[in-house]
């Protein structure tokens, strides 16, 4: 049970980082205003009342003039719209997570007498906001640590972003917990505010720094080094942005394509590329106006057209990373990237439930790609399953497939993807259909699907390799199972493993590479005799079979003994 000083501490205190003995460490500080506020509110019943409920509750007075909420309940906003009309609304629609708050709201009304009540209720959207900010600002540290230990810590960005910084991002986004929460959804019954607001803190450090190192990496790229690594969605977001190039976006997007084809730069150091010579120029014009009428592009180009599209090309992303621009873009998408359907489905709070919706585009993967051409089905196994780059790729099976360049592999992976995307598409549209009536939505679709698919696609091509090597290890005796158990499971070195096995070092050890070597050599035989390639033809092929089988001796292999 709380007690009421629990309740008033958790919603008037913050937290800072402190110097103690050369180490950062959270020490929570007391705001006396809200703590005053707090005091007043907190009767003996309302204590008894858990803390997301008084967080749920200070959210709903935060935003009761908000449309996007009122509109979610189906009230209609008009100036007769009272809290507790939204407060019995919630509860009609969702009473497990939110009966609690009618009892808040009672006990507060039946204060009014006391001063600091009848202050707070006569203006208290502000109050409750910065109250709302003490509850979820003390989850920022959690999040900027976990996210600095994952992403930073052991990155060359940790002297750019120690972990002050991070907690400063977040810091700095939950003093705005409207903003922050604006897409908390109050059916959520497992989800509490502080859960969620922990995961949209670690997503927005995440997008800041990401947003920030675009456009430091921008500004050290050359133009050209830029056009390599412009994918094409930016550049018709950045081509939209500018609002000058609208009719000309297939045209951009050719030439970028062609550029790419065409060009193979050679590297004068870690950003520069040496720019395109007129020949190549000329050759990336003749492939544009050859592919011209496939983007229904009336209008040949010449090599200064080419010249001129690049150019733009630049100059309108590197106007489109700027600070200014880019980095409100991104953190704009990061706040209203739950309110897409697929992100809820990506999200969603059931697990058991998202289980099953991934089970199921699974299903429908595993379906649609045994559908697919011989060919296209080893592609991808070669592509997904055993992670081979697209140069592997050629060198093994470019001569079956009639390929000479790593470019014409790309493509082919990319139409072997169609069918795939096609049917995640049907499946989500039939879900959520209202989502496919807007246009404007249908790239991030497109693009979070391929995302999607590329996951599912690797799980079921690697599940494709899994059974060569689980047969054989079948028939290792009970002290070779327990052996590979000790290394890959339980991580002992080699001295722990043979004390246990009651060997010496260098048997053990001996033992260890004679297994690994077994077990990759069957798995590369079948993979030659079943899919009927010579994997030779690739020098870094043998490194990918060490890694797959490691990865799956690790992640996969049962060695109960």
């Amino acid at each position: 049970m709380n007690e009421p000083r629990n309740i008033i501490s958790e919603f008037s205190t913050f937290c800072i980082l402190e110097d103690r003995n050369d180490y950062k460490i959270p020490v929570l500080k007391s705001d006396r205003e809200l703590e005053r506020t707090m005091s007043s509110l907190v009767n003996e019943t309302a204590s008894k009342v858990n803390k997301d409920t008084w967080a749920r509750y200070f959210l709903i007075v935060a935003r009761q003039n908000d449309l996007q909420l009122t509109d979610s309940l189906s009230i209609s906003a008009s100036s007769n719209c009272k809290l507790s009309h939204i407060i019995k609304r919630l509860i009609e629609l969702a009473p497990e997570p939110n009966q609690d708050i009618q009892v808040v709201y009672v006990e507060i009304i039946a204060q009014k007498s006391d001063r600091k009540v009848a202050n707070y209720l006569e203006n208290p959207i502000p109050v409750a906001e910065k109250l709302l900010s003490a509850h979820i600002q003390k989850v920022c540290w959690y999040a900027a640590k976990d996210f600095y230990e994952k992403r930073i810590q052991f990155s060359s960005l940790r002297y750019q972003y120690p972990l002050e910084e991070c907690l400063q991002i977040a810091s700095l986004r939950a003093s705005e917990p409207v903003k922050l929460l604006k897409n908390f959804d109050f059916k959520y019954r497992r989800i509490a505010i502080k859960s969620y607001a922990e995961k949209r803190l670690w997503g927005i450090i995440s997008d800041k720094i990401r947003a920030q190192n675009v456009e430091a990496k921008t500004k050290s790229l050359s133009n050209d080094g830029l056009l390599r690594t412009l994918a094409k969605t930016e550049l018709i977001e950045a081509l939209k942005v500018t609002n000058n190039y609208v009719l000309e976006i297939n045209s951009y997007c050719l030439a970028l394509q062609c550029y790419k084809e065409i060009y193979q730069p050679k590297q004068i150091d870690r950003n520069q590329l040496a720019p395109p010579n007129r020949e190549q120029l000329q050759q990336i014009t003749d492939r544009y106006n050859q592919r011209r009428l496939e983007f229904k592009i009336l209008t040949s180009a010449n090599l200064e057209d080419i010249t001129l599209f690049l150019k733009t090309c630049i100059q309108v992303v590197r106007t489109y990373r700027s600070s200014d621009s880019f980095i409100e873009r991104v953190q704009e998408d990061s706040n209203n990237s739950t309110t897409d359907p697929l992100n809820k489905l990506m999200e969603t709070e059931d697990v058991l439930s998202w289980n099953e919706e991934i089970n199921q585009l699974r299903y429908i993967i595993a379906k649609t790609f045994v559908e697919l051409p011989e060919v296209a089905q080893q592609t991808l196994k070669l592509c997904f399953g055993l992670e081979l780059t697209q140069t592997d790729i050629l060198l093994v099976i470019g001569q079956m497939l009639g390929l000479q360049k790593q470019y014409e592999v790309s493509r082919k992976i990319k139409q072997y993807k169609k069918p795939l995307l096609k049917a995640i598409i049907q499946e989500l549209s039939e879900k959520f259909p209202k989502l496919f009536q807007s246009t404007n939505k249908l790239d991030r679709i497109i693009s979070q699907s391929q995302d999607l698919i590329d996951e599912c696609l690797k799980q079921h091509c690697k599940n494709f390799f899994y059974s060569p090597l689980e047969n054989q290890l079948q028939l290792f005796d009970r002290q070779e199972k327990l052996l590979l158990r000790l290394h890959y499971h339980q991580q002992l070195p080699e001295q722990q493993i043979a004390e246990q096995l009651q060997i010496s070092i260098d048997e053990a050890s001996n033992k260890l590479t004679a297994l690994q070597q077994l077990l990759q050599a069957i798995f590369k035989q079948w993979i030659e005799t079943n899919l009927d390639i010579a994997l030779n033809l690739c020098s870094s092929a043998e490194q990918k079979l060490v890694s797959f089988v490691k990865a799956w001796l690790q992640d996969r292999a049962t060695l109960e003994v």
